[in-house]
């Protein structure tokens, strides 16, 4: 009888699942930190969170069939999420360590982002469709109708996004150049992001300029 719940419990998806969890923990713990090294491990743990999930019979990439037992369902549904979260942290650390442009770091930058954008956004859908079973066509137009009613009221804010990737793509200056803008308005910049570029003035105040109204200005300088 003892033996035989030991191995109930050893065969239990759960229990393999959260040694697999203690395992990763502590081999990043005593390998470190290393970007090379944390790829590894997370591709080592998602090849073996899929090999557990198989050998059970769950199929994280196929919508359930439907189960009757309650805790059965959330307990594949879990797995199954895990997996796909898993995966997409697999791509992104893979478009981190391996997307490079040499001597190109904004624009590297910015196509990691987009990429990392991408992954996210489909595993996010593929997790809708195969962990709660909702129809994506149906998602996907409500998701756009949406978009355009929060495009609107954002519209300022994407303006600003917008003018931010155009101005580090085409590089009209860097951190540390000193700048003139038609009106007299001159100082150095210290820091961009998406939305804004600040700048230090001749006061030394601090001046944040969104990136749409940068990008429309008349640079003199």
């Amino acid at each position: 009888m003892k033996n035989s719940m030991i191995q109930q419990l050893l065969w239990n998806p759960l229990f393999q699942f959260s040694i697999l969890v203690l395992a990763t923990v502590a081999v990043r713990v005593i390998l470190g930190r290393n970007p090379t090294i944390r790829f590894i491990v997370s591709v080592c743990f998602f090849a073996l969170l899929t090999a557990t999930l198989l050998s059970h019979g769950i199929t994280p990439y196929s919508p359930d069939i439907g189960d009757d037992v309650l805790s059965r369902r959330i307990t594949t549904g879990a797995l199954k999420a895990v997996w796909w979260i898993g995966g997409a942290a697999v791509l992104v650390t893979s478009v981190r360590l391996f997307l490079i442009f040499e001597n190109k770091p904004r624009e590297g930058r910015l196509a990691q982002d987009l990429v990392v954008g991408v992954i996210y956004l489909g595993a996010g859908l593929a997790l809708v469709a195969n962990v709660f079973s909702l129809p994506i066509g149906t998602l996907i137009a409500t998701s756009g109708a949406f978009a355009i009613v929060l495009g609107l009221a954002l519209q300022s804010t994407l303006n600003d996004v917008f003018s931010g990737v155009a101005l580090n793509l085409g590089r009209p200056y860097a951190v540390g150049d000193w700048i003139v803008l038609e009106g007299g308005f001159q100082g150095r910049v210290v820091e961009t992001n998406w939305r804004s570029t600040r700048l230090v003035n001749g006061t030394e105040d601090l001046v944040v300029l969104p990136n749409s109204t940068l990008a429309k200005a008349r640079r003199v300088s």
